[in-house]
C-alpha cells in the first residue's frame, strides 16, 4: 500500500521515499496517509523535485500538468498520469537544484546535467495494492481504485537526461497499461 501522499498545488514538490512527502494526489489527506482524490506520482527510492503548471488555469493541478521532474540519484518512480515536460538528473542530494555558476547566492539553476543514475521510471494506473492492504473487500477495494485513478496515456512528452544512465537490470522505462480502459 502506498502512503504519504501530499495535496498537488501550482509549484514545485520535493518526494522523498519512505517519508510523509513520498507522493502527489489531487487531495493528500493527513500526513503519512493513502491520500484521496486522483493519485499522480509516488516515489519509491531516491527523490525527485516535481514542476506543476495549472496551465488551462482553473485553480488546481489536473492530470496533464505535470510539467517536469528533476531527479535525484538512484530514483525510482511510479506516474499515474503524463510527464509534459522533461526528467533531468540534476538534483543534488540536499534536495537542492545543480549550480551552473557554483554561486547559490543568485539562485540555483539546475543547469548542470549531475552524474546520477535514473533506476526505473514506472508508468502505469493505480492498482487495488496501492490503495489497501485488505485483499478481501473487492467491491470496496474497486471502489478506492476508482476514486484515485487519473486519465493517463502513458507517456513521457519530454527527454530523459541521465548523466550517470538510465535503468537497471528490472527496471528503465516500464509502461504498464494494463488498468486501460
Amino acid at each position: 500500500m502506498l502512503t504519504g501522499f501530499q495535496t498537488i498545488s501550482n509549484g514545485q514538490f520535493l518526494l522523498q521515499a519512505g517519508t510523509d512527502h513520498a507522493g502527489l494526489s489531487l487531495n493528500g489527506g493527513s500526513a503519512g496517509g493513502i491520500g484521496s482524490g486522483s493519485y499522480f506520482l509516488y516515489v519509491e527510492k531516491g527523490q525527485a523535485l516535481v514542476f506543476t503548471t495549472d496551465i488551462n488555469h482553473n485553480g488546481q493541478i489536473d492530470f496533464n500538468e505535470i510539467t517536469g521532474i528533476s531527479a535525484g540519484d538512484g530514483l525510482r518512480m511510479i506516474s499515474f498520469v503524463d510527464i509534459h515536460g522533461d526528467i533531468v538528473t540534476n538534483l543534488n542530494a540536499d534536495g537542492t537544484l545543480s549550480d551552473s555558476d557554483s554561486n547559490a547566492s543568485n539562485g540555483r539553476d539546475g543547469k548542470i546535467l549531475l552524474n546520477s543514475k535514473i533506476e526505473q521510471i514506472n508508468l502505469r494506473s493505480v492498482t487495488a495494492a496501492d490503495v489497501t492492504s485488505d485483499t478481501t473487500d473487492t467491491t470496496g477495494n474497486a471502489q478506492l481504485v476508482q476514486d484515485r485513478l487519473a486519465l493517463s496515456n502513458y507517456s513521457i512528452s519530454g527527454n530523459i537526461y541521465a548523466g550517470g544512465g538510465f535503468g537497471v537490470a528490472g527496471g528503465g522505462l516500464i509502461i504498464d497499461d494494463s488498468g486501460k480502459g
